[in-house]
């Protein structure tokens, strides 16, 4: 069988660089969106039977939205930065990813393994309801991060 997420990657970036130069942070969060829609359908419509069509459908949403938002999201965080700050701030926003991640896998990991003992679909609940918080909370911090300029041209306009 194809994987969805690797066809979506494929397609994705085509037109994505000229989102973001358009349109900003705002792409950022539709795909924080299509991401929380694919989870919540996968709640509603995953049970034992599903369809491998329906797999496959709603995990190259999440695909999709995954791919709106990882590549780009370090330069829209760190878009406001000034030049002279910027090493620090990728260290700071690479450790913080990577710690995030680690923390990520091993606590929504724990949680479904805790549930585990009640069947795989209970556990799949809990993991999906876990990840789904995880993902409101991203699209919040998103609507929260500001729309500035990238440094360089608030320098230029500033002189």
């Amino acid at each position: 069988m194809v994987n969805p997420l690797t066809l979506v990657e494929s397609v994705r970036p085509v037109f994505q660089s000229r989102l973001i130069v358009r349109l900003g942070k705002r792409v950022l969060q539709a795909g924080v969106m299509i991401q929380a829609a694919a989870f919540v359908l996968q709640l509603m419509l995953l049970k034992p039977g599903a369809g491998s069509w329906l797999i496959v459908l709603l995990m190259g949403a999440w695909g999709f939205g995954n791919g709106l938002v990882l590549p780009s999201l370090l330069n829209i965080a760190l878009r406001s930065v000034p030049p002279e700050h910027a090493g620090a701030a990728a260290g700071i926003y690479s450790t913080f990813q990577q710690t995030a991640s680690a923390l990520g896998i091993s606590i929504i990991g724990g949680i479904f393994f805790y549930f585990a003992q009640q069947g795989w679909q209970t556990a799949y609940t809990y993991g999906i309801m876990v990840i789904l918080v995880c993902t409101v909370l991203v699209g919040l911090m998103l609507y929260l991060l500001p729309d500035g300029k990238p440094a360089a041209a608030q320098t230029l306009h500033a002189e």
